[in-house]
């Protein structure tokens, strides 16, 4: 049995709490890396050196690329019960085949953390207002209909509804009858 901030965990939940933690791991060392490469593009630009276009093509590449991996990851960390090597697996299938809606998704992503940081020290106000929540709902939203056309979501939803509903109207049924 696991412990998470002292709660005991056991089975499911504790395979779950593995789940996000290691999509939040992750997403923390990237975005770390990524505003790293940036700064370090930056400064040495406002000193006077050029890091080359290899670099400035390489972090772009960095930004776009993991921002449209996890435009896919964070609607499965939360819709489905999976391992994380198995999320990242169908963000990767997913971003690759439904590259415009990724590469949109990322892009939102990319535009307004760089309006956050351009607008500094109003990009404070703005991270206190929006959050990361705020650049997740637009990009979900815009990956959504390839998350539900690949896992069913709606369906499995309806699903769960209708056989609720009938559990709920047999029971009903059943007090009546008494």
């Amino acid at each position: 049995m696991g412990y998470f901030v002292g709660i005991p965990l056991g089975g499911a939940a504790e395979k779950d709490c593995q789940v996000r933690f290691g999509a939040g791991v992750l997403y923390c060392v990237v975005v770390t890396v990524q505003v790293f490469l940036v700064y370090f593009c930056f400064n040495l630009l406002y000193h006077g050196t050029n890091v080359g276009v290899g670099m400035w093509v390489a972090t772009v590449l960095n930004l776009v690329i993991f921002h449209m991996l996890f435009s896919y990851m964070w609607p499965q960390v939360v819709l489905l019960d999976q391992p994380f090597g198995q999320t990242l697996k169908n963000s990767v299938n997913c971003m690759i085949a439904f590259l415009p809606h990724a590469l949109a998704a990322s892009l939102v992503t990319v535009l307004f953390w760089g309006l956050v940081i351009l607008c500094m020290p109003l990009g404070l106000l703005l991270m206190l207002v929006f959050g990361f929540w705020f650049v997740t709902e637009v990009s979900c939203q815009i990956v959504y209909g390839d998350i539900d056309r690949v896992f069913h979501i709606e369906e499995n939803i309806r699903r769960l509804h209708d056989a609720e509903y009938e559990a709920e109207m047999a029971e009903e049924r059943s007090d009546d009858e008494e």
